[in-house]
């Protein structure tokens, strides 16, 4: 099970999403020209369309920015395939961890009442927390992880 963390380079997210292999990363790599950006490499080897690659690199580079705030506060999230959809948000930065919380505390007293909790994802919409494509992203994200296609 591929994992990503904060440090984790663009490669490695392909592999943890199930995009290509520890293998196609590698022969990308060494096939690409030195003034070759890897991102290009990847789209011009057929590995990935250029639309999902930067949707992939997007999703780095909002990773790393929130990381460093969340180790701030304590609170580092692993990306792997059974990361839920809460922790993706927050990881990428698009809700806070005390949103998520009083979505899922909400949940939980629905619940308790015996009625319709909703899923996480339109709640957080719903309350206006976070966009329709950002929830769509972290699900998307959730998605590639387990190797939903």
């Amino acid at each position: 099970m591929a994992r990503i963390h904060a440090g984790s380079k663009l490669g490695d997210y392909f592999v943890a999403f199930r995009l290509a292999t520890r293998q196609t990363i590698k022969n990308v790599l060494e096939d690409a020209s030195s003034n070759q950006l890897f991102g290009q490499a990847l789209v011009k080897a057929g590995v990935v369309d250029r639309e999902v690659c930067e949707e992939v690199a997007g999703v780095q580079r909002c990773y790393k920015r929130t990381s460093a705030t969340l180790s701030k506060r304590g609170i580092t999230i692993v990306l792997d395939e059974k990361v839920m959809i809460g922790d993706i948000l927050v990881a990428l930065g698009f809700i806070s961890p005390e949103s998520k919380q009083e979505c899922l505390d909400y949940q939980a007293e629905r619940r308790a009442r015996g009625e319709d909790a909703g899923r996480l994802g339109e709640l957080l919409v719903d309350f206006g927390v976070c966009t329709a494509s950002e929830r769509d992203l972290g699900m998307k994200v959730q998605n590639w992880l387990r190797g939903v296609k």
